[in-house]
């Protein structure tokens, strides 16, 4: 009897909730979004090259140092290796 109890309350409350018009819900939304997006400083184009070209490079430069390394890391494993196979044949 518990359960039907609290099936009751629940559906009690859910039908006291008022309800939302969507569309005002809507409208609202994208109105707090325009007020938002007029208050962000934008990045004038000089410095978004700027910023492009310091990622780009740097993007690169990881790239190519983990290339480097893992490089190195297979020629020493590789090494290893060797030596193992021609101490144990």
């Amino acid at each position: 009897m518990r359960s039907k109890e609290m099936f009751m309350n629940a559906k009690k409350i859910e039908e006291e909730k008022p309800k939302r018009n969507l569309f005002k819900a809507f409208v609202n939304f994208f109105g707090s979004l325009k007020q938002e997006l007029k208050q962000i400083s934008w990045t004038n184009r000089k410095d978004l090259k700027k910023f492009t070209k310091i990622v780009l490079g740097s993007t690169f430069t990881v790239g190519l140092l983990i290339y480097l390394v893992d490089m190195g890391i297979q020629k020493c494993l590789s090494l290893v290796h060797f030596i193992i196979q021609r101490i144990f044949g």
